[in-house]
């Protein structure tokens, strides 16, 4: 019976997930009016196609419903009532990744032949709770346990179906994808002889000698190398020193800060609210007016927990008064005393952060683009310094790395680089926190580094080779006396360029983390007494003897085999599903 009920419940989880997307379908038509400075991205604005991530296309239809969901999500779970221009970019910003995402993974999927059925997603949300509710003190028994017979009761109740529907969102996502992972890993056989390898090298304690011959051997006399030879290196290996195509940017930030203007906006809605405080029952104007709507339980706090302001607000109210608003860093209050004792109060809050309002975005960007006008017809250096603007410098980019973290459109920011001229200056690009105006200062054409440029570069080419070249032979020379019988310590005492080590390894890897790849590899493909020389490497050479080697420890195959079916399960996994490239058509109007 509670099976039934659940199934009819979760079929209303999946009607409401279903009308939350299908209402962006209305705002659809907000293409029709949007354009771009470039005929491509108009073309493909005009045919409601918003981007295209590999070759599939995200529509405006599409994004507008995945902007809706998110915008229901993130008010539900931060339990606001209104959206700040700021919560919107972040929502945005969240519904852009998801689409990119789910484009990536549709055709994975699909030839993967990958499902879900209802079953198990009503099963899952039955036996795996949200962590939110998972970590909530009010599902846990006397002992410090969950208690699944609270959940479900929790489940059934009609005023918890947002949050199940949301999780089950996350459910119909995320396990398609986890299984996907899951069976990469689980399609890749463990060899025998990487067990066997494994057992060598995660079980197996060594203690080497080994001589080191390094720059020592040089003492003060360094190698000179005359430009004659520097420049037939250079002519020799030209292609090691081809440049491809560089752009060089500049760019000024344009900061979106609160204003003036927005704290008086919000001042004036305060006081208003205030006056109907002082007549209308409290916990209503909570959920009407403030910033969380839910929060309307009076709660107790001690006076030596508030800060100083709210503390001054409230010492001289009686019980069941209201403070006048007041201003704690960028948040007005207004609080409700419903008791006070003498260490602490019973309050309820009013709370309105101040946030930076549309009209105060439309006004710098109004100020942007009177600074642009100005800009592109004069002199942009002149321009900024009657501004009072810095204008900073980029490292150069090649075309495959064109990239600004800050920005929401990375696309606008390459096609601007890529298809203007020298001393261009690009539209407003709208980035976390502000706007962003980029100049494309100069273009470096491909060809080959001069020789001046890459002259110190080669020199040190040059001698460290010599150098590498010049160790490997003194420890040759080593290695005669030691094959005609002189033993390691005999040597170090009689030659002071060279050094003797004694260490001792656990594993492989720890050989491999302290020494070096090369250095552990031919250390432990060595038995006791063995010898192992010239290793020459670029900080010097080696002749490397074993001294001890046993296994220590137990060797636990199936533990071994799990961990590399994960390691390189995930590496595939990766190479799988790596992102295609985005062209990215958006403008300012959808972030």
């Amino acid at each position: 019976m509670a099976i039934e009920k659940f199934r009819r419940l979760s079929k209303s989880i999946f009607i409401i997930v279903a009308i939350v997307f299908v209402l962006g379908f209305l705002l659809g038509e907000l293409w029709q009016i949007l354009r771009r400075e470039k005929a491509t991205a108009q073309n493909f604005l005009e045919k409601g196609i918003l981007a295209k991530v590999g070759n599939k296309n995200i529509t405006i239809q599409e994004y507008q419903n995945v902007l809706n969901y998110f915008r229901e999500k993130y008010k539900f779970e931060k339990k606001l009532k209104d959206l700040s221009p700021q919560d919107e970019d972040r929502i945005k910003q969240e519904a852009w990744q998801y689409l990119t995402n789910a484009k990536i993974w549709e055709d994975i999927l699909k030839k993967s032949k990958i499902k879900i059925t209802e079953q198990e997603i009503i099963e899952i949300i039955r036996a795996n709770p949200p962590q939110e509710i998972r970590d909530n003190p009010e599902f846990k028994t006397a002992e410090g346990n969950f208690d699944y017979e609270k959940y479900q009761n929790y489940i059934f109740a009609p005023e918890n179906r947002a949050q199940l529907t949301f999780y089950a969102q996350e459910l119909i996502d995320g396990l398609p994808r986890e299984k996907f992972r899951l069976d990469v890993i689980n399609a890749y056989r463990v060899t025998t002889n990487e067990i066997a390898d494994a057992k060598v090298k995660d079980n197996t304690y060594i203690k080497t000698s080994y001589l080191y011959i390094g720059p020592k051997i040089f003492g003060n006399n360094r190698i000179t190398i005359d430009e004659k030879e520097l420049k037939k290196y250079y002519n020799e290996n030209r292609d090691k020193y081809k440049r491809e195509k560089r752009y060089r940017l500049r760019y000024i930030h344009f900061p979106l800060r609160i204003t003036a203007r927005d704290s008086n906006e919000y001042r004036r809605e305060i006081e208003e609210i205030y006056k109907y405080a002082r007549s209308e029952d409290f916990s209503s104007l909570i959920k009407e007016f403030s910033d969380f709507p839910t929060d309307t339980q009076a709660r107790w706090i001690k006076l030596k927990d508030l800060d100083s302001i709210t503390k001054s607000s409230i010492l001289t109210l009686k019980d069941d008064s209201l403070t006048v608003p007041f201003l704690v860093g960028n948040t007005f209050q207004i609080i409700k005393v419903d008791k006070k004792t003498k260490d602490s109060v019973l309050i309820r809050k009013i709370v309105r952060t101040i946030q930076v309002t549309q009209e105060s975005e439309g006004l710098l960007l109004d100020s942007i683009r009177e600074f642009l006008s100005k800009a592109k017809s004069g002199d942009l250096d002149s321009v900024c310094k009657e501004y009072g603007y810095l204008i900073r410098d980029l490292a150069p980019w090649t075309k495959d790395r064109i990239n600004f973290p800050a920005l929401y459109n990375q696309y606008r920011l390459k096609e601007f680089a890529l298809h203007s001229k020298s001393k261009a200056i690009s539209e407003p690009l709208k980035a976390r926190g502000g706007y962003y105006i980029f100049q494309l200062a100069e273009i470096e054409p491909a060809g080959i580094e001069p020789f001046d440029k890459v002259k110190s570069n080669i020199e040190w080419v040059i001698r460290r080779e010599k150098e590498k070249e010049l160790m490997k032979n003194y420890a040759q020379q080593i290695m005669e006396k030691i094959k005609s019988g002189m033993p390691l310590e005999e040597i170090s005492k009689n030659d002071t360029l060279v050094e003797l080590h004694v260490e001792e390894f656990n594993n492989f890897r720890e050989c491999r983390n302290r020494k070096g790849s090369e250095f552990a590899g031919a250390l432990y493909a060595l038995e006791p007494g063995e010898l192992y020389g010239v290793l020459a490497t670029d900080i010097g050479s080696f002749i490397i003897r074993c001294d001890q080697k046993e296994t220590r420890g137990e060797f636990d195959e199936l533990i071994f085999k799990e961990n590399r079916k994960t390691e390189i399960g995930n590496r595939i996994f990766q190479a799988v599903t790596k992102q295609p490239e985005i062209i990215d058509y958006r403008d300012e109007r959808f972030f």
